[in-house]
């Protein structure tokens, strides 16, 4: 069995009620619940949520369950782990049902790359995690930082100080985008940043939206990719799963 989740909260401050908020004329949550729609690899998705707007936005599109989540669970700490925990405890699945959480706010999501993700978990080793993934776009082992005595900036990583940056492995980041887990993982609240593969997707398709900025800039990524239509032609395949033979130098 094929579950989504989208813990979708309606107290988001720094871009108020994000989830639902439109995005080129459709709500946030809309868009990413028909993607979710049509990967058609999902057997229930669900919105975990405490708020009736959004709510209401999830239940307008349809094709969607509501869970109504407890309070403790909607404030800013709220972690998310925690949150698919809960509402695989009210489930009550198999442990070995195939669990995704997808966060609201997606403009870039990609039905190709959450199929990618769930064939991705029964690759050997087994990992606990599959997630959607980035490249940084500069060697962090080169990244600086203020000292704290001079109020300079220095090298974090001196080590690579004559390393030249082609000679540095990759480094990668989540997109905000997806993971999948089995349910049991879930509930034993392994964390989500260990034991994970990655779905590698490009640069240009990812935008995480925690501020009004990262916002306009999706936009313009958006319009960009719509003119081009980057977005539909690109194609996802097994060469998007991590590895060292198409991850390294």
């Amino acid at each position: 069995m094929n579950i989504a989740i989208i813990p979708a909260r309606g107290g988001s401050k720094r871009v108020p009620l994000k989830n639902i908020r439109e995005f080129q004329g459709v709500p946030m949550l809309t868009r990413t619940i028909r993607v979710l729609k049509s990967a058609g690899c999902f057997d229930e998705i669900i919105v975990s949520t405490e708020s009736e707007l959004v709510a209401n936005c999830a239940i307008e599109e349809g094709g969607v369950s509501i869970s109504w989540r407890d309070p403790y669970l909607a404030g800013d700490s709220a972690n998310t782990v925690d949150v698919i925990a809960e509402e695989l405890n009210k489930l009550k699945l198999s442990a070995n049902a195939n669990i995704c959480c997808v966060y609201a706010p997606n403009p870039f999501l990609h039905k190709e790359a959450i199929k990618l993700g769930l064939r991705a978990l029964d690759l050997v080793p087994k990992p606990d995690y599959v997630s959607s993934v980035t490249t940084y776009p500069f060697p962090i082992q080169r990244s600086l930082k203020i000292d704290s005595g001079s109020e300079l900036l220095q090298m974090a990583q001196p080590e690579y100080l004559l390393t030249h940056s082609q000679n540095l492995d990759p480094r990668f980041h989540e997109t905000a985008q997806f993971w999948w887990a089995r349910s049991q993982t879930w509930l034993d609240r392994k964390p989500m940043q260990l034991n994970m593969r990655g779905i590698y997707i490009p640069r240009w398709m990812t935008q995480d939206v925690d501020t009004i900025e990262d916002w306009e800039q999706a936009e313009v990524r958006w319009k960009v990719l719509e003119e081009t239509g980057g977005l539909k032609n690109y194609r996802f395949s097994v060469a998007n799963i991590i590895g060292t033979e198409n991850f390294s130098e």
